[in-house]
C-alpha cells in the first residue's frame, strides 16, 4: 500500500484528533458512516510496532506530543463519531461502532509544539517536500495530513495520516533518545569546508609518502590525490583503496564544488545533537576491479552495509547514503571507521570483478548482517605499536613483491570480501595461478595461521580450488615442518628484509620467483 515500505527510516505517523485521552491508544472504525473502507480510518494498520505516532491536538491547533506503538492493531467495539464539517452538518452523534485499537506507549511532549502557524509559515517548504517525495513515487498516495493549496495550510478532515520523515526533521521534532538519527545534509561551505579538511587531516597524521601514495599501514589502506598524483598536499578529490600499489582503488571520496550538491557522491551531515557526519552515497563506478557499477541495492546487498536516513538525500532520483565516519572523534578513530568502510567498498568490488558465487554473497550478507545497525560501524580493536610495525613490514613485502612480478608480465591482486576474510596476494598470468600467503614471522604461530588461512580460502570461495599455494615466510621453518607442509600440498619459500635509512629492501628466492611464474 505505502511509499514508505523501502525505507525503514518512514516509520512517522500522524493521529489528528481532539479526544482527552492522546497517547492511551489509536482507535478507530473499520468504515466510514457509508459501511465502506476508508484509508483515513484504516491507514494505521499498516504501521508497525516501534514506529512512532505524532499527535495533532485540534483543541490546540498544534502537533503536541509524540508515542511509540507499542503492539498489533486488534479488533474491538469503539465508540465513534466523525468530527468533520459533514459530520457537524448532519449532527453526527458518538455511537458504538466495529473498530480496531493499537496500544501505545512513551506518550511525551514535544518539548516545542509545531503550531498551526508554524505549518503556515513553512508552506513553500511543505509544498516542495511533498513535491519532492511525489516525484520519487509517482504512482502512490502521499496521505498527507494536510491541504497544501491556494488556501491557508489547515489539516484534512480525516483520523489516520503518513508524516514524512523529512517533516519530522524539518521541524526538529525529537522522536526519542532510543531513536536512529535523521540526519540533514549540509550546504553551507563555511561549515563543510573545515570539517572535510578535518577528516583530510586526520588520514594525513603518521601516514607515509611513497611513489605518489599516503599509507596508513596500521589500517591497511592507501590514498592518493585524485587529480594530480604528485601534488604533496591531500586535495578535495582523494581515491582510496586497500592495494598497496595505488593500481586499483576502492571507492572516491571528493568534496563537492558546491556544499550539499547531491550529484556529488560525498557530503557532510548533522544529525539532531548537532554531530558531523561524512556520508558516501551507495553506488561506486566501473574500473579495473569491478568491470561495471555498483549501484545502491547491490551495494547494499554485497557489502552488508545498511544506509543511513537522510531527510534531505534525494533528488528526484532516490539516493542511499552510507555513514564513513563521525567526525567529532580523534584522528585515530576517524582513521579507521574510514578503513572499515574502504573494506567494505574494496569487497564489493571483488565480489562483482571475480563473479562472485550465490554462496560467496550469501556468506557475506550473512556474516555482515549483525555487524551494521543505522550505518554506525563497530571499531575495531586499536592495534598496538609493535603489531602496526609489523604491519608495515608485511606492506613492503607485498609491494616489492607486486613491482617484481607485475615487471615480468604477471597480474597481482589482492581480493577482499565482504565476509571479512582477505587473500594477501592472488597471482595469475603464469602456467598456474597462484594464492599466496604473506607473514612477517616464522614462529609457529605464524606457519599454523598462514596454513589455515591458505586452506580456508578455497573452501569459502570455491574458484580458488586449483590455484598453487605459497606460504612466505622471513625464513624457512625446520625440515620436519617443511615435509608436513609439502604433504598439504602448500609451498613455502623464504624471502629476506633488510631495513635501512633511505628505505627498505625485499628479496626473494629464486623458487617463489619460478614458482609465480616469473
Amino acid at each position: 500500500m505505502g511509499w514508505w515500505n523501502e525505507d525503514a527510516g518512514e516509520r512517522f505517523w500522524l493521529e489528528l484528533t481532539d479526544r482527552e485521552d492522546i497517547g492511551v491508544d489509536l482507535r478507530a472504525p473499520v468504515s466510514n458512516s457509508a459501511g465502506r473502507a476508508d484509508w483515513r480510518y484504516a491507514l494505521f494498520r499498516e504501521a508497525s510496532a516501534g514506529d512512532v505516532v505524532f499527535h495533532y491536538d485540534g483543541k490546540a491547533d498544534a502537533i503536541t506530543s509524540l508515542s511509540t506503538i507499542a503492539g498489533p492493531a486488534f479488533e474491538q467495539p469503539i465508540v465513534w463519531a466523525a468530527r468533520g464539517s459533514y459530520a457537524r452538518e448532519r449532527g453526527a452523534q458518538p455511537v458504538e461502532v466495529p473498530g480496531y485499537a493499537i496500544p501505545l506507549r512513551d506518550h511525551q511532549q514535544l518539548p516545542e509544539p509545531v503550531t498551526l502557524e508554524r505549518l503556515r509559515a513553512a508552506k513553500s517548504d511543505l509544498v516542495a517536500m511533498t513535491e519532492m517525495i511525489q516525484a520519487r513515487h509517482p504512482r502512490s498516495a502521499l496521505y498527507f495530513p494536510f491541504e497544501l493549496s491556494d488556501r491557508p495550510v489547515r489539516p484534512l478532515q480525516g483520523y489516520a495520516f503518513k508524516l514524512p520523515a523529512d517533516f519530522v526533521a524539518f521541524f526538529k521534532m525529537g522522536a526519542g533518545e532510543s531513536d536512529p538519527a535523521l540526519l540533514t545534509i549540509s550546504s553551507d561551505r563555511k561549515v563543510v569546508a573545515p570539517l572535510y579538511r578535518r577528516w583530510r587531516e586526520a588520514l594525513l597524521d603518521g601516514a607515509v609518502r611513497s611513489d605518489g601514495l599516503w599509507t596508513q599501514p596500521g589500517e591497511r589502506f592507501v590514498f592518493r590525490n585524485q587529480e594530480n598524483r604528485t601534488a604533496t598536499r591531500l586535495g578535495n578529490l582523494t581515491a582510496l583503496g586497500v592495494d598497496p600499489s595505488g593500481q586499483d582503488w576502492a571507492v572516491q571520496i571528493n568534496e563537492a564544488k558546491i556544499a550539499g550538491d547531491l550529484d556529488t557522491t560525498s557530503a557532510i551531515a548533522f544529525d539532531g545533537k548537532g554531530r558531523a557526519f561524512l556520508l558516501r552515497q551507495g553506488r561506486l563506478s566501473s574500473n579495473a576491479i569491478s568491470p561495471r557499477p555498483i549501484l545502491y541495492k547491490e551495494f547494499e546487498r554485497l557489502t552488508g552495509l545498511k544506509p543511513a536516513h537522510v531527510v534531505n538525500g534525494n533528488t528526484a532520483i532516490a539516493r542511499d547514503w552510507y555513514i564513513v565516519t563521525p567526525l567529532d572523534v580523534g584522528p585515530e578513530e576517524i582513521r579507521l571507521h574510514t578503513a572499515l568502510f574502504i573494506d567494505s567498498c574494496a569487497s564489493a568490488r571483488s565480489l562483482v570483478g571475480r563473479d562472485g558465487s550465490e554462496r560467496e554473497i550469501a556468506l557475506a550478507a550473512e556474516i555482515n548482517a549483525e555487524d551494521e545497525a543505522g550505518g554506525f560501524y563497530t571499531m575495531r580493536s586499536r592495534p598496538a605499536l609493535p603489531e602496526r610495525q609489523l604491519r608495515r613490514l608485511q606492506g613492503e613485502v607485498w609491494l616489492a613483491m607486486a613491482r617484481q612480478l607485475r615487471a615480468a608480465g604477471l597480474q597481482v591482486s589482492k581480493p577482499r570480501h565482504a565476509a571479512g576474510y582477505e587473500v594477501d596476494a592472488e597471482i595469475s598470468g603464469g602456467a598456474h595461478q597462484v594464492l599466496v600467503e604473506i607473514k612477517s614471522g616464522a614462529s609457529a604461530n605464524d606457519v599454523h595461521t598462514g596454513v589455515g588461512q591458505l586452506l580456508l580460502y578455497p573452501a569459502l570461495l570455491p574458484r580458488l580450488a586449483g590455484h598453487r599455494r605459497i606460504l612466505l615466510l622471513p625464513k624457512l621453518p625446520k625440515p620436519a615442518l617443511l615435509k608436513a607442509l609439502g604433504e598439504c600440498d602448500i609451498s613455502v619459500c623464504a624471502y629476506r628484509i633488510s631495513v635501512k635509512a633511505k628505505g627498505v629492501n625485499v628479496q626473494f628466492s629464486t623458487e617463489f620467483l619460478e614458482l609465480c611464474g616469473a
